[in-house]
């Protein structure tokens, strides 16, 4: 599990006689690899076996402008470019009988699981004021998730009392903003 908490705060401010100026460009970039695999081995397990890779993600951006005078004009660009990869499995062998088959021995069930969440919050406004008052605000996402859960070619899978083998890839994008 890669756990990522990331929260930004920028506020630009001016007042002047005659013209309040001020702005924001805010830029966040955040990228993860998070890998759970398998490969070339003999696993013995009584019970359960979960291999699991996670990159769950938070990112809470905030951006403010105030600007005064006779004319006031403030602006404030945000940008966030997250991308994430995630991968879980049992790497596949070369053959059979080959030495990097992997051997699961697994008494109860086995659970692949790869998993991508970003939760996303960004706040992004302006205040003006002044005869000639102008603000402006603009938020550009982009997120790209690569979530990939696998079990291999030529895995060997002995079990004694498994009921189920779960091979899951889960994805999940949320985003709040208040502009």
């Amino acid at each position: 599990v890669a756990p990522e908490k990331i929260t930004t705060v920028s506020i630009g401010a001016s007042v002047g006689l005659y013209v309040g100026l001020s702005g924001v460009v805010q830029v966040g970039v955040a990228e993860s690899t998070t890998l759970a695999r398998v490969y070339g081995s003999t696993i013995f397990a009584d019970r359960d076996l979960a291999i699991e890779a996670a990159a769950p993600r938070d990112i809470n951006q905030n951006a403010l402008t105030i600007a005064g005078g006779i004319a006031g004009v403030g602006g404030a660009i945000v940008v966030l470019n997250a991308r994430d990869t995630v991968v879980s499995e049992v790497a596949s062998g070369s053959g059979s009988t080959a030495a990097d088959t992997t051997s699961l021995n697994v008494g109860g069930d086995i659970d692949i699981l790869a998993e991508a969440e970003l939760t996303s919050q960004s706040n992004v406004g302006g205040a003006v004021g002044g005869l000639f008052a102008l603000s402006g605000s603009v938020l550009v996402t982009k997120y790209s998730q690569t979530v990939i859960a696998r079990l291999g070619d030529y895995t060997q899978i002995t079990a004694a009392r498994t009921n189920s083998v779960f091979v899951r890839a889960n994805q999940q994008f949320t985003q709040n903003v208040i502009m």
